[in-house]
């Protein structure tokens, strides 16, 4: 992946690599391990990361040694009670500004401590990377590095701070991430002092007739009122972070142009408002995930569409001039017959949320090809398949990453529950609880809802509970400045708290009990100053300090934890790969919903399908259903609609839709099609059959189209033969049949060329337009004219 940017730690130790890992991870930096005797000169180095330039960062190597303390150079003993200095030496090569020259630079640090054997033990089968920690105790923690990894997963060692020391040198940015345009120059990172509604009020482009017509200012009033501030970030860690419930901070991005920049930003305003579902760690489901997931990535096709399309159209109809084309979204808008002054906000917004959704979570564009030309809906899909893929990765690293720290994450929980209760009108909804409110839009037990629902149902409840309402308002009247900073700051430090959780020391009990009582107090009038928001931050400031000085966290984190302490650990993702690198964002969906193949297979006659749909059945375990062995069966049966059925079929004509619908509905909703998945061959043949499909909620995962030209699909079923007792189909030259069957083997009426004629030109009528019926990304085209074998060997590699 090439904006992978990368570290080369030169060690023979490959147990060195997990601890330098955890470290540059967060900052979405990879460590390789080389071996150094191929880089021990300098020459070396440069020519490598000159050549490798700009995702390689640096070369870097360690010495780490546990010396006797106050004696200078003489090397520990390990003997019991002996007074120790961890010490690390951390060097660094790197390429100069002018990338012609290394520069080398060294880190240091030292951790005391004392060497305890009594905690020796001789039959450990070690994982760390040195011989003594289990019998290296710190002195600032009393533990052992060996009993810090048990007890937190992980140790701080002296390596630890010294590559924390490199880390906030060279990543760490310049200067604090802020606007380009209307900069805020924010002191710290979560700053209290700014205020974002002024920033709102006195915004031209947010603040408007325009933005008052198009209800865009409802959304930062509402926003506003919840409690938000801003966020300059000074390093990745921070950054990357979004928690829009217990971290109400506006990021300070800035853009090329005013407009991007505005929109980018409106974009994000709009994630808080639809705020986050809380992970209590209580959750035990696939439900909790799979609805956690869904509602963040429901937010993101939400505010996508109320930034880039409804704020682009005010500012529009504001008189701006500017390429609004550009970001590749609002001509979904532009090119659709859909007007928001003719047809009204709330109705318009609606039907792009609702094809956006569809496409975002599903890879499902039907409702957008209804809306949007051709070319708009292409472009769009291209810009932004890759950011959605991603995001699917992203909310789901974030849910998994949770999971790991359930059992802090629930003591977290069970300690600030409560505080919610002092910012009763916030939107403050644990997943199970989100869960419960689905069940007003759900007329089944949803402990039995299929995976499939989830999308829709959630849709349902956002769109209904927390979006449609903000728009259908005149106007959104304002708090008190000092409610809203309440506001923000109970939210902020709810979420700063879950530190208390991790970080089990005697003195965290002075620190999270004069948090909790102050935050009682500050409820009895709901609102706060700026003065006593700094004095209660400075102080949760010192417990992140004291856990430094302990060696329980390294500077890194102190520095990032002191603003914001994270739920779960950063995840990077990448928008500008090669599209060869993303995959579909039908079948992540298909995967992450665990929804089991649903295939069709189309082609003309003869070309292959029934085949191929009874190889694709058996390998996968699917329900094979033909819509012509099921009309078969009750031609045989002389059933009332057979002998309909069977009229018809001799005049080589398709069956209408009311006899086959019913037939074919029947068999695809038993229990086995909805568990096992299903194979279609023969259906749909028309419109009004994929409408049928629609209808009745049938969704497709895949769709096999087998191509043979009209001589070939002729050819073919001339030659076709039945196997009477088997309904095995061969074909004289193409698939003959064994010795033992030959005899009984019987030829359809309707397979002459005639009627094979009249079949190749009905599915021309029918079918040509097929294409336009399911969306690319599940749509498929195979060489038909291939023996079966080989055919089946393109569908696999399809389905893998």
């Amino acid at each position: 992946m090439s904006s992978v940017r990368s570290v080369y730690l030169l060690s023979t130790n490959p147990l060195k690599l997990p601890e330098y890992s955890r470290n540059f991870d967060r900052y979405g930096v990879r460590v390789v391990l080389l071996d150094p005797k191929e880089y021990s000169d300098d020459e070396r180095k440069l020519e490598f990361l000159q050549q490798h330039a700009p995702q390689a960062i640096c070369f870097i190597a360690d010495q780490m040694d546990l010396w006797k303390r106050g004696q200078s150079g003489e090397r520990a003993k390990l003997e019991h009670l002996e007074l120790v200095e961890s010490c690390t030496e951390l060097t660094v090569w790197q390429l100069n500004k002018e990338k012609d020259a290394i520069v080398k630079k060294i880190y240091k640090n030292t951790q005391l401590g004392f060497i305890d054997l009594s905690r020796k033990k001789p039959n450990l089968l070690r994982n760390s990377v040195f011989g003594w920690d289990d019998v290296f105790i710190n002195i600032s923690t009393g533990l052992s590095n060996l009993e810090q990894i048990e007890s937190s997963g992980s140790k701080i060692s002296s390596r630890d701070m010294a590559i924390s020391e490199f880390i906030r040198d060279r990543f760490y940015y310049s200067k604090r991430r802020d606007l380009q345009f209307t900069p805020q120059h924010a002191e710290k990172t979560i700053d209290f002092k700014k205020s974002v509604l002024h920033y709102f009020e006195t915004h031209n482009l947010y603040n408007n007739e325009s933005t008052a017509k198009y209800k865009i200012t409802n959304i930062w009033k509402t926003v506003a009122n919840e409690g938000i501030v801003l966020k300059s970030a000074i390093n990745r860690r921070q950054y990357n972070y979004f928690s829009t419930l217990l971290n109400p901070a506006l990021p300070l991005v800035s853009k090329k142009d005013p407009i991007h920049e505005t929109t980018f930003q409106v974009h994000d305003c709009g994630h808080f408002l639809i705020l986050e579902l809380v992970y209590t760690g209580y959750e035990r489901t696939e439900l909790h995930k799979l609805v956690y997931i869904t509602f963040r990535m429901i937010s993101e096709a939400v505010t996508m569409m109320m930034a880039d399309i409804l704020f682009i159209h005010a500012l529009k109809k504001q008189g701006i001039e500017y390429d609004f084309d550009s970001r590749k979204i609002y001509p979904l808008y532009s090119s659709s017959n859909l007007d928001f002054d003719r047809d009204g906000i709330v109705p318009t917004l609606e039907k792009l949320v609702r094809a956006n959704v569809d496409y975002a979570l599903k890879g499902d564009d039907t409702k957008f090809k209804s809306i949007a030309s051709e070319s708009a809906l292409k472009t769009f899909k291209d810009k932004f398949g890759p950011f959605f893929v991603e995001d699917y990765k992203w909310n789901t690293n974030n849910y998994l990453n949770m999971e790991t720290r359930k059992e802090e994450i629930r003591k977290w929980w069970d300690s600030v529950e409560h505080v919610r209760g002092y910012i009763p009108d916030i939107r403050f909804l644990t997943i199970d609880e989100f869960i419960s409110r689905m069940e007003k839009y759900h007329t089944k037990d949803l402990s039995m809802l299929d995976n499939e629902c989830i999308v829709d149902l959630v849709f349902e409840t956002v769109w209904n509970e927390i979006v449609k309402p903000v728009f259908e308002k005149d106007d959104v009247p304002l708090l008190p400045e000092c409610t809203r900073n309440y506001n923000a700051f109970v939210r902020y430090m709810m979420g700063q708290m879950a530190i208390f959780s991790a970080f089990n020391i005697p003195e965290k009990t002075i620190y999270q009990d004069g948090l909790l009582k102050f935050l009682k107090e500050k409820s009895k009038t709901k609102s706060i100053t700026i003065n006593e928001v700094e004095n209660a931050v400075s102080f949760y400031s010192a417990f992140v300090d004291l856990l430094a000085q302990k060696n329980l966290i390294t500077y890194d984190d102190a520095f990032t934890y002191k603003e914001i302490y994270p739920m779960f650990e950063p995840c990077y993702v990448f928008y500008d790969e090669n599209k060869s690198y993303y995959d579909s964002i039908a079948n992540i969906y298909k995967k992450q919903f665990h929804i089991p193949h649903r295939i069709i297979i189309l082609g003309k006659p003869g070309s292959g399908k029934g085949t191929q749909s009874q190889m694709i059945a058996e390998k996968y375990g699917l329900i094979h259903i033909s819509t012509g062995d099921l009309v078969r069966a009750e031609v045989k049966a002389q059933t009332e609609l057979g002998k309909k059925c069977d009229a018809i079929m001799n005049t080589g004509k398709l069956l209408p839709d009311e006899l086959i619908n019913p037939i074919f509905l029947k068999r695809i909703l038993q229990k086995d099609c909805r568990e096992k998945g299903w194979i279609l061959d023969g259906y749909p043949r028309t419109d009004s059959n994929l409408q049928f499909v629609r209808d009745n909620r049938l969704a497709v995962t895949c769709v096999l189209c087998i191509d043979i030209n009209d001589e070939l699909a002729i050819e073919r079923q001339c030659g076709r033969l039945v196997d009477p007792q088997s309904g095995q189909i061969y074909h004289a030259s193409l698939l003959p049949p064994p010795e033992d069957v030959k005899e009984r083997l019987t030829k359809r009426a309707t397979d002459n060329e005639e009627k094979a004629k009249i079949r190749v030109k009905v599915y021309h009528e029918e079918m040509d337009k097929s294409n336009k019926w399911f969306p690319e990304e599940i749509t498929f085209h195979i060489d038909g004219s291939l023996p079966p074998e080989e055919v089946f060997k393109q569908i696999q590699t399809i389905l893998k």
